[in-house]
């Protein structure tokens, strides 16, 4: 005699669900996710240039970081840095950086928030404000 065979016939659950969504409920949580990615993304620049990991001369690489909304509604939004030395200095870490205006002036400053020791801010900070934006 089965596990399956002593209790047969005596838990059988019935349930039964009805679920109605409001489109007005669910454009507001679109909405809000919509909010709080932007904002995430703004936290995130905002980290960088406190972290002071952005290589800096004249300061106009550091000033050239804006967020670029490509389609929000698949959550494609980056932070890019626009001067035409951008990209060398991001990919040549073997770089000797001052540090006299940006201590931790760094190649790859943007690794440390993708892959590194500080992966989990964008996730942690969309998470708490996208729940500010619910409301919860």
């Amino acid at each position: 005699m089965g596990i399956r065979n002593l209790f047969k016939g005596i838990l059988k659950p019935k349930f039964k669900v009805d679920m109605r969504l409001k489109k007005s409920q669910l454009r507001k949580l679109t909405k809000a996710q919509e909010r709080a990615a932007i904002f995430a993304m703004e936290a995130l620049k905002t980290e960088i240039a406190k972290d002071e990991v952005v290589p800096k001369q004249t300061g106009a690489l550091e000033e050239s970081a804006t967020l670029v909304v490509k389609a929000l509604n698949k959550g494609q939004i980056r932070i890019t840095y626009d001067t035409p030395y951008a990209r060398r200095l991001y990919y040549h870490p073997e770089y000797n950086f001052r540090k006299d205006k940006n201590a931790n002036a760094k190649g790859l400053w943007l690794e440390d928030y993708i892959d590194g020791e500080k992966k989990d801010f964008l996730g942690n900070a969309y998470a708490q404000l996208y729940r500010r934006e619910v409301g919860t």
